[in-house]
């Protein structure tokens, strides 16, 4: 790994060979090696390739430290191939180098042409990142050449204290049809990794033994980590788009009977990469180390690649963002009104940033209204995000992805510089979806031109993250990661594949995880895990997933909103991939801890990393004992000491370390008493939600159903004030329709306050209504019901612990206007989706039918009508978007209805009706959508008379 220098500047000095060289902190200095111990002669052992072909070394190149030695090979037949060893075991066995183009086969039957050491220097700042500051990284770089029919190859190949990187290089122009560069390790080696790598590199990383890998033919993600005797290798790539003439993205492969790890071009590039003018690879890198530390702390991957691009980056502020699109329903376009709630939050808890997500493009005069909040933001010192999809193909929903689609370098300028002249501090960017040749170029472009308008870059639905954040310092983190978005819509990534992107995709660089910080449904991991993550991987920049009116009152948040987001330091204490891992990185004087595990353990830490002769407080964030919050306890230390962190199963905890004063209290907790629905006396029907999909959007992951529709169905808590006056009662709530609460105090309906319309946007999406009540002192009831129909769900209330000096709330008397279609006045005979016959791809979801659109459908096939004429068919419905739904009866005629979103795709069904004619006696009526995705169909009914 590179050196560590803690405070940056602009020039540093250096000895080499006893001379005093003035270098600037981006310049890669280069040096003859005359040290024997760093280039040695041939030891002429034959060597035996994996065809049975016998090597003869040929060169010998040692790491700066001589520990780790690679070594050059020949066989008869003119390949070239290299092996690696570290301290002496071999960790990389033979395997081939070369390429192959569309006018000379380099991978055999090659001249080899000896050539030179030299030692290299590379000194550059980083901006974020494990350690940022500057870095200094040396190695010792050997180049030779390879000669056929009148065409040169270079091979360059570097050998550093932590591992060997290798590229090729041609001073003219070439189209590549493929290279034959590989890795191979021993038969007792074990991979890391997952197979078929996605467009968006996002899997689940399994443990394979290299028997399977050898039986297989499959393709493999980078990075990926060997485990090999008692060495690690990380297995990627770097320097894959750092240059105007991008080559493509690339991945391994394997083919039957081989355990042969050979690069291949990645997703989506079809055929051979045609580079026009002189060009070098992108490198092939294998950090190596005998521990885990060493291994994550390598900066190969950013020393490889290019120095920065020429502009001024004051404007990198690395920042924490609240983000409003993971705790909406689906893929859901965001909503404008609340994000001025999520700009507020992030003021009130000194968050940096807004992530304003895919949909602002469908607001109406959405130029205006980003701008808007962007000035608005601006007065609270926040500053505003913006997503793009920069991909149309395949992304069309509401029509939204072309409108701005980022697909040429002249609708990147355009919009980047409309972005810069509203104050848009950052881009997030998002459906690249290939590795081919040309969406690297796509990249390239959208980092350059973020930096001439002075804008951060969050590269999303893309690869896999090659150091170019040395050459662009703007780009903050890259996604590439089976992250926490997914819990949106699935029980994974598990707490297994969690613990194991430690030492694999944070080692190449920041990964947005997207942490929600809090427990998620379905998943088991703990409210200790979920917090850890925020430490545990570093992102560049923290999404913070959850509903910001989830977090407030959270007993983790001063831990969020303490965290930093770039580090001085890492240090891994202890690890095992897919197990558990400690890790403690440092921000100036004060350290942060992670620790995660899936099973039951204890975690004995060592603090020695702690400055000697100074005690610190560590606040220790931990599951409480209920495993309902987050329970903190406080403990001074020193760095003779160990910490005893007692785990559950999939469960972490979270430590700051600090010698300063700390305030692990929110004004939040100071000020308000918080008690969740479900922990009220619930009468009627009301009663706890049951559906752990929405449920995990909530406080407490339940809120309270089917309050309303009748007095009787209510929910009552009851407070206790010390003094008598107005106190503000803020309501968590969630509802997709227009709705209302009724609040009686202390049983006093007659004075019961109406609230005004409320409506979340969708049933997942939790908001706040604050209004004033009159408390006697002492012991109150607050009960909240609808006598005139539903109220919203109910998440949680917060009561002020101290009178404001505000007048109470007044009742809300305005009439409610309700239309209803003539054919809600029918009775319905109902048949249940997941009952009928079901075909083409739609899917029995248990409660209702999914995936229906194209050429999947329903067919309800024994619907009887008493005698022909017209009825109506109610159609209850589920979708998080507005969608059409085709009829068709007896093979007739489509008749296409309009749905209305929902406000989800899993609960909350709404109903429309449609008019259809029946024959007598039996009928069959088909649901579809042929053009599009149709609403999850609940059930229909159909009218027991005729109209």
């Amino acid at each position: 790994m590179g050196s560590r220098k803690i405070k940056r500047a602009a020039i540093v000095f250096m000895m080499l060979m006893g001379t005093l060289v003035l270098c600037s902190c981006f310049k890669k200095s280069k040096e003859n090696i005359t040290n024997k111990n760093e280039g040695k002669e041939p030891s002429n052992q034959e060597i035996m390739y994996t065809d049975g072909a016998k090597l003869t070394s040929v060169k010998e190149v040692s790491s700066p430290d001589g520990k780790i030695v690679a070594s050059i090979l020949k066989s008869d037949d003119g390949r070239v191939f290299y092996a690696v060893s570290n301290n002496g075991e071999i960790v990389i066995e033979a395997s081939s180098l070369g390429i192959v183009t569309d006018k000379v086969d380099f991978s055999v039957g090659a001249e080899y042409n000896e050539g030179s050491i030299i030692k290299v220097t590379d000194e550059y700042t980083l901006l974020n990142g494990k350690h940022d500051g500057e870095i200094t990284d040396v190695c010792n770089q050997y180049t030779f050449t390879l000669k056929k029919d009148e065409k040169e190859l270079d091979i360059n190949i570097r050998v550093y204290d932590d591992g060997v990187a290798y590229n090729y290089a041609m001073g003219e122009g070439a189209t590549v049809k493929r290279e034959v560069s590989e890795y191979v390790f021993s038969d007792k080696a074990s991979l890391w990794t997952y197979t078929q790598p996605n467009v968006t590199y996002e899997g689940t990383y399994t443990k394979q033994h290299m028997s399977v890998v050898k039986a297989a033919v499959a393709t493999y993600t980078v990075p990926s980590l060997v485990q090999t005797g008692d060495n690690w290798v990380l297995l990627t790539e770097a320097s894959v788009f750092d240059d105007e003439e991008s080559y493509c993205s690339s991945y391994l492969k394997t083919t039957s009977g081989s355990k042969n790890l050979v690069w291949t071009f990645g997703n989506g590039q079809a055929g051979s990469v045609k580079m026009t003018g002189a060009f070098e690879t992108p490198w092939r890198v294998a950090i190596v180390a005998d521990n885990m530390n060493t291994l994550v702390n390598s900066d190969i991957v950013t020393s490889v690649c290019k120095d920065k691009y020429d502009t001024d980056y004051s404007f990198v502020k690395p920042g924490k963002l609240a983000w409003s699109w993971w705790s909406s329903t689906g893929d859901d376009p965001i909503a404008f009104e609340p994000q001025y709630d999520y700009i507020d939050f992030a003021a009130e808890n000194g968050w940096e940033y807004v992530c304003l997500d895919y949909g602002w493009v469908l607001w109406d005069d959405y130029k205006a209204k980003v701008k808007e909040l962007v000035d608005y933001a601006e007065e609270k010192g926040v500053g505003i995000w913006l997503w793009y999809g920069v991909n149309d193909s395949g992304h069309t929903a509401a029509g939204s992805y072309p409108k701005y689609s980022l697909l040429n370098e002249e609708t990147i300028r355009t919009e980047f510089q409309w972005a810069k002249s509203i104050g848009i501090k950052g881009v997030k960017v998002d459906y690249y979806e290939r590795d081919n040749q040309a969406t690297m170029e796509q990249m390239y472009l959208c980092a350059k031109i973020a930096a001439e308008n002075e804008q951060m870059v969050l590269f999303h639905g893309c690869t896999n993250p090659g150091g170019e954040n040395r050459t662009f310092p703007n780009v903050l983190s890259y996604e590439a990661i089976y992250g926490a978005e997914y819990y949106k819509w699935r029980t994974e990534p598990s707490t297994a594949n969690v613990i194991t992107y430690l030492f694999t995709r944070n080692v190449v660089g920041s990964a947005d995880f997207t942490p929600t910080a809090l427990p998620v449904a379905g998943i088991g991991a703990t409210h200790g895990f979920m917090l850890g993550t925020t430490v545990y991987i570093e992102s560049g920049l923290i999404h913070f997933a959850e509903n910001v009116n989830v977090y407030e009152g959270y007993a983790g948040l001063s831990f969020m909103n303490d965290i930093p987001v770039t580090w001085d330091e890492t240090i891994v204490l202890e690890g095992i991939p897919g197990a558990y891992g400690t890790v403690v990185r440092r921000a100036e004087a004060d350290w942060y801890l992670a620790s995660l595990t899936t099973a039951a353990r204890t975690a004995e830490v060592d603090l020695s990393f702690l400055e000697e002769g100074k005690t610190y407080t560590a606040y220790i964030y931990k599951t409480n004992a209920g495993k309902d919050n987050i329970e903190i306890i406080t403990k001074k230390v020193t760095n003779a000491e160990k910490l005893s962190l007692e785990l559950g199963i999939n469960d972490g905890a979270s430590v700051k370390f600090t010698t300063d004063d700390f305030d692990y209290t929110t004004d939040y907790e100071k000020n308000y008493i918080y008690i969740e629905g479900e922990k009220g006396t619930l009468s009627g029907d009301a009663k706890p939600s049951n559906n752990p999909y929405n449920d995990q959007y909530s406080s407490g992951k339940k809120t309270v159903e089917y309050i309303g529709n009748g007095i009787n169905n209510n929910a009552t808590y009851t407070v206790t004030v010390e003094e008598a006056g107005v106190y503000e009662l803020n309501i968590f709530y969630i509802s997709a329709a227009d709705r209302r609460f009724m609040i009686s105090i202390n049983e006093d309906d007659a004075g019961r306050i109406r609230t005004g319309k409320l409506n979340s946007g969708d049933w997942v999406s939790v908001s706040k209504e604050t209004i004033y009540v009159e408390l006697k002192a002492g012991t109150n009831t607050i009960k909240f019901y609808n006598d005139e129909a539903f109220a919203p769900n109910l998440d949680r209330i917060a009561l002020s612990k101290a009178r404001v000096n505000v007048a109470a709330t007044e009742s809300d008397e305005e009439k409610d206007v309700v239309i209803t279609s003539p054919g809600a006045n029918y009775e319905y005979t109902m048949y249940e989706a997941e009952a009928a016959t079901i075909a083409n791809g739609a899917t029995n979801e248990a409660t209702f039918v999914g995936w229906l659109g194209g050429a999947a459908y329903v067919s309800f096939e024994n619907i009887k009508a008493d005698k022909k004429g017209t009825y109506y068919l109610e159609i209850w419905y589920m979708s998080g978007e507005d969608r059409d739904i085709v009829i068709s009866v007896n093979g007739g005629d489509d008749i296409v209805t309009k749905c209305p979103s929902s406000g989800g795709y899993h609960s909350n069904p709404a109903c429309v009706y449609v008019e259809v004619e029946l024959n007598e006696g039996i009928n069959t009526i088909k649901v579809s959508n042929p053009n599009g995705y149709a609403p999850n169909l609940d059930k229909i009914g159909v009218s027991v008379t005729n109209k």
